[in-house]
């Protein structure tokens, strides 16, 4: 069969237009494979599906199924959010989506990686969980596991807040789980490339208003906490351990 074939690139892309007695056609040839960091959405993307599989085999035993891990800013207070079920394809399979917020990244990246384990943990749940929970909602069992690979759960991010609720937060466990397997990742050279421009190192600050004239005491053993007036010497009437003021 006589062919005549002309050739257009584009980037690093080859179309190749094909003119034959049958038909007129155009084939995009397939481009050569790239490294993972050739362009600026595999590095942002590509380095995200790296912890969560990491995190997956060293925290999770590999059980956590795969999700869509995107990158979305749904608001400034917000670092991230699981949706379930959330993605399907042609073939009808159903995967849950797990978003970063990109305006957040700069805080450090043990912080950051600490947000995707949290929401990791809401993976665990809803497709391990003993009971299921409304969207978004961080209940005792997952704030139990949060705990057990060393993430503590807290409505205002540090000792002594509330544990469950709409919206939560936490703070690294030092010592834990989680800390010693993230500095591990952090080892091997992971990085975050890509942040939203904006993005600041104090970008998340607590919009809880706290008064000066008291202060926060926590027990060193259960980690509940009381307001009281500075220089308190305070008992655990549960644990008989002395309250830190602090």
């Amino acid at each position: 069969m006589d062919n005549s074939c002309g050739a257009v690139y584009i980037g690093d892309l080859t179309f190749v237009s094909y003119d034959t007695k049958s038909e007129n056609r155009i084939a995009r040839l397939t481009p050569e494979p790239r490294s993972p960091k050739a362009t600026p959405t595999l590095a942002a993307y590509g380095e995200w599906q790296t912890g969560y599989d990491f995190f997956n085999k060293e925290l999770f035993n590999s059980r956590l199924p795969e999700c869509v891990i995107v990158l979305r800013r749904k608001s400034k207070r917000n670092l991230g959010y699981f949706a379930p079920g959330r993605y399907a394809n042609e073939d009808g399979e159903i995967i849950d989506e797990l978003s970063m917020n990109p305006m957040h990244f700069r805080r450090g990246a043990i912080e950051t990686l600490a947000t995707l384990v949290h929401e990791m943990c809401h993976v665990w749940i809803e497709h391990f969980g003993k009971t299921k929970s409304r969207n978004g909602y961080h209940s005792k069992e997952w704030g139990a596991l949060m705990e057990s690979i060393g993430l503590m759960p807290s409505d205002t991010g540090e000792p002594g807040g509330g544990r469950t609720g709409q919206q939560m937060t936490h703070y690294i466990i030092a010592g834990g789980s989680f800390e010693i397997t993230a500095g591990r990742l952090l080892d091997e050279k992971f990085q975050i490339s890509w942040a939203d421009a904006d993005a600041a190192p104090d970008s998340l600050k607590s919009t809880k208003r706290i008064n000066r004239n008291k202060s926060k005491y926590v027990c060193n053993v259960c980690r509940a906490a009381v307001w009281g007036k500075p220089a308190l010497h305070i008992t655990c009437g549960k644990c008989k351990s002395r309250f830190a003021e602090g």
